[in-house]
């Protein structure tokens, strides 16, 4: 909040329409309670946890974020090195700001891969030969954006993709002169999965409307099944809530699920 002007930080911060979704996310959070066990030996402690034949150190990884270098130039590699660095899984989104090739590199052996199917099934296959060809460990297809979230943060802010800065978001700008100076140097966030696909001869208003066809789109048990016969290692769906679709994921092929409502 200190480094990032106010539109950025609540697009990251920010969740769809009142935000009552991830207010009981956190609130489910707090309600669960840890009870401790005692009279055992604790003097050696061990996190490692063992999860589709690789051992990591800690429970935890780095879930898939979009646009994740407006925030910062950098982010996406980042996270990913720190991921490899702690042994934790990073999972790169295809709507990140950082390419495929070079987030794979960051993160090595830890590396994830989340998909939203696109609507364009030449992009779809290309994509997962993309993942498959930077060594994957997994493939997470996010399943809960048949349309696009309303987020009245975002349209308070009046954040369009591309951006277009006027108004309150120079002055947001102006007012954190860091961020500023580094978005100068490096430019504009793009979207760097999907930008290879768009018309290279397109504007940018062009190829943000380009993305946003793409992922906003529905997808179905019988896409998910195409995708399984083509993923060759481990495929997750992310943003299963129904008990029914778990175990219905579970029977058509999938080796987990992400249970996700897309925070909130």
């Amino acid at each position: 909040r200190r480094r990032c002007p106010r539109f950025v930080f609540d697009y990251m911060d920010g969740a769809a329409e009142d935000e009552l979704g991830v207010a009981e996310n956190q609130n489910a959070l707090r309600r669960a309670q840890i009870v401790p066990r005692y009279l055992i030996d604790v003097s050696v402690r061990d996190q490692t946890t063992e999860l589709f034949g690789h051992h990591f150190a800690h429970p935890f990884g780095v879930a898939p974020m979009g646009l994740a270098n407006m925030v910062w130039p950098g982010t996406d590699a980042n996270l990913a090195r720190q991921a490899a660095s702690a042994n934790m899984p990073y999972t790169l989104s295809t709507v990140a700001t950082t390419s495929i090739e070079e987030a794979a590199e960051a993160a090595g052996e830890n590396f994830w891969f989340q998909l939203y199917c696109p609507h364009d099934a030449s992009v779809r296959d290309d994509l997962v030969r993309r993942a498959d060809a930077a060594g994957a460990e997994v493939l997470m297809v996010t399943v809960d954006v048949p349309i696009s979230a309303k987020r009245e943060r975002d349209i308070r802010n009046r954040l369009s993709l591309p951006f277009h800065f006027a108004g309150r978001h120079v002055t947001d700008a102006m007012i954190r002169p860091g961020w500023s100076m580094r978005l100068v140097r490096h430019g504009n966030p793009k979207f760097a999965v999907l930008d290879r696909y768009a018309d290279p001869k397109a504007g940018t208003s062009a190829q943000a409307g380009f993305v946003a066809s793409q992922v906003a789109r529905v997808f179905t048990w019988d896409d998910f099944e195409k995708l399984r016969a083509d993923w060759p290692r481990k495929l997750l769906i992310k943003g299963v809530m129904a008990a029914e679709d778990a175990a219905e994921a579970k029977r058509r092929g999938g080796d987990g699920i992400v249970l996700s409502n897309h925070g909130g």
